[in-house]
């Protein structure tokens, strides 16, 4: 009886820990705040961060993060966090590619 009480609370333990991680780390508070990101593959995606008073798109891949480019500005709306998220990320996207949007 004692080994399920114990594999129940080291289960407790790894799902409370799972949780702190994963929703602690999407705060945006403190000088780095991730404003939007886009997914390009399994472990790829794109990062649109505030560092202080600079906006700097990200490449991020398992194991590199790289410097794109640094932006003027970066407008953020509500519709983000809707099904609007990737056509204004698309927007931002061509804004730093330098192609017209349709």
């Amino acid at each position: 009886m004692s080994l399920v009480t114990l594999t129940l609370l080291v289960g407790l333990v790894a799902v409370v820990l799972w949780f702190y991680r994963t929703y602690h780390a999407r705060q945006t508070t403190g000088p780095v705040q991730i404003l939007a990101a886009q997914s390009l593959g399994h472990r790829d995606r794109i990062l649109i961060v505030r560092i202080d008073d600079r906006i700097l798109a990200l490449g991020q891949t398992s194991t590199h993060i790289s410097l794109l480019t640094e932006l003027d500005s970066f407008i953020e709306s509500e519709s983000q966090h809707s099904s609007g998220e990737s056509s204004i990320f698309a927007g931002a996207l061509d804004k730093l590619t330098k192609r017209p949007s349709p």
